[in-house]
């Protein structure tokens, strides 16, 4: 199973080409609240670029107290990640905890179900309008009580849980499953959050150009040998039964 950590500021400077060799991918945080970057944002970019990590989203945690706020945190989100945004082949998510709810209450703003999935739909919505793929984060206790909505069905659920019991059946429902935050890692000088991506198949091609797929042949993404040779005609025949490009 795909494997992928989750990181921010508070993890400090990782050494990414060490993580990926326990790990295939990462989701980093480009910022929270009103315009408020993540120190280290653009240098995990840069790093899981380098580690050539085959999977990579981010996301921007949520002060929003209404879907305009939402809104533009989006743009503050992307204007974050443009320049990296062709890399980024894992949706950008919203992640509104319980610290989010906290601030709306202070406030004094009631967390009602009908105010909260319309936050996360207004964000999810502003960063589809803006070409990229959207989700929002989510534990069990704020699915159950704020996300389990027909409205927010179309969009990519992260979900965490990290007792040692069997998750609940949400979990089928969901794209990636956090399952723990006491991760050891390569290359992370502490516990880190842990993730499985369970929809792989879903996710949108690394290759681009035939300059990536040259770049993939030499970082080793298609094996040596005769592996090579079978991997890299398994993948043009695939691409070949897909359709005729346009």
């Amino acid at each position: 199973m795909i494997k992928l950590i989750d990181v921010s500021e508070w993890n400090g400077d990782l050494n990414l080409i060490e993580a990926a060799k326990d790990v295939q991918g990462i989701i980093i945080r480009a910022g929270y609240g009103k315009g408020h970057v993540d120190g280290y944002s653009t240098a995990n970019i840069q790093r899981a670029i380098a580690a050539n990590m085959p999977y990579m989203g981010v996301y921007w945690f949520s002060y929003a107290v209404s879907p305009e706020e939402a809104r533009r945190e989006a743009d503050e989100c992307f204007n974050q990640i443009r320049y990296f945004k062709d890399k980024i082949n894992l949706p950008v998510f919203i992640d509104f905890e319980e610290d989010s709810i906290n601030w709306m209450e202070k406030c004094r703003i009631y967390p009602t179900k009908e105010l909260l999935k319309s936050i996360v739909a207004a964000f999810c919505d502003r960063i589809t309008e803006l070409g990229l793929e959207a989700g929002y984060y989510s534990n069990y206790s704020n699915y159950r009580d704020y996300f389990d909505a027909d409205e927010l069905k179309k969009y990519k659920l992260w979900f965490a849980w990290w007792d040692e019991e069997e998750p609940p059946e949400i979990v089928n429902k969901a794209y990636l499953y956090q399952f723990t935050d006491k991760g050891y890692i390569r290359g992370c000088g502490g516990p880190v959050d842990v993730n499985f991506l369970l929809a792989p198949e879903e996710v949108k091609d690394k290759y681009y150009t035939v300059n990536d797929v040259v770049r993939g042949i030499w970082n080793g993404d298609f094996g040596n040998g005769e592996e090579r040779k079978e991997n890299l005609y398994n993948y043009f025949q695939s691409k070949v039964n897909e359709g005729r490009p346009d």
